[in-house]
């Protein structure tokens, strides 16, 4: 996506070229600071079906779920409303979302998965209570500011709930690559990014969406979608 390639009616030559500091090495899988050989688990909750793979993607029905290793217990947590989908990128782990989860399943691809729960009135909140309750037994990170990025703020770079600004998004997909928390990842980065003006932040921001890979660029797109008329009164 070019920088004067025209998004739906603003220009992306609209915004000034970012002069802060750029966040260095925020990029997808940037981070592998937990290795897959270090795998811990989580005890498996008692009276919870432990399904096949197969069996679990006959779901039909959103889940929070864990991957377990036979009685070893559960590796990873996750939320997903379309299990069948999502158990088949762990049976494909070239298509897994985070590399040390991935790197672990081809050495281990005979796990099994156990439903925590079956259709979470909120499943972002149910999601984030099991990984606290397994806090450090698994693949997850531990999401200090779960609840920052989905709080609707007056600035020009919220787009709302459940969309991360660009920072935001690349520091969430290192950090979960890598299994380490963002606030320890990325402290110096977050403290440099309050510091900035309101006018340098969301050219901060537009210059992280501009240089990021294409499939980056493509996961942002809604972000910049919300936030771009807002963005440019913002510089006015």
């Amino acid at each position: 996506m070019g920088r004067g390639q025209i998004l739906r009616g603003v220009q992306m030559n609209s915004f000034p070229q970012h002069q802060v500091v750029s966040i260095d090495g925020l990029i997808p899988y940037a981070l592998n600071s937990r290795p897959h050989s270090g795998a811990r688990f989580a005890a498996l909750p008692a009276n919870r079906a432990i399904l096949t793979p197969q069996k679990a993607r006959e779901l039909a029905c959103p889940i929070i779920y864990g991957l377990c290793n036979g009685e070893r217990g559960i590796f990873y947590v996750g939320k997903t409303t379309r299990p069948k989908r999502r158990i088949y990128n762990y049976l494909n782990p070239s298509q897994c979302h985070s590399k040390a989860l991935a790197e672990y399943l081809k050495e281990n691809p005979n796990f099994h998965v156990v439903v925590l729960e079956k259709n979470p009135e909120d499943i972002n909140e149910s999601e984030m209570f099991y990984i606290q309750q397994y806090k450090g037994l698994t693949f997850n990170i531990d999401l200090v500011d779960y609840t920052i990025w989905r709080e609707h703020k007056s600035e020009p770079w919220m787009a709302g709930v459940g969309v991360r600004c660009p920072s935001d998004y690349l520091m969430w997909q290192a950090a979960k690559a890598g299994g380490v928390p963002i606030k320890k990842a990325f402290s110096q980065h977050i403290e440099m990014r309050e510091k900035m003006s309101k006018k340098e932040r969301i050219c901060f921001e537009v210059g992280l969406y501009k240089d990021s890979h294409p499939q980056a660029q493509k996961v942002m797109q809604q972000w910049f979608d919300r936030c771009k008329h807002d963005l440019l009164e913002g510089l006015m």
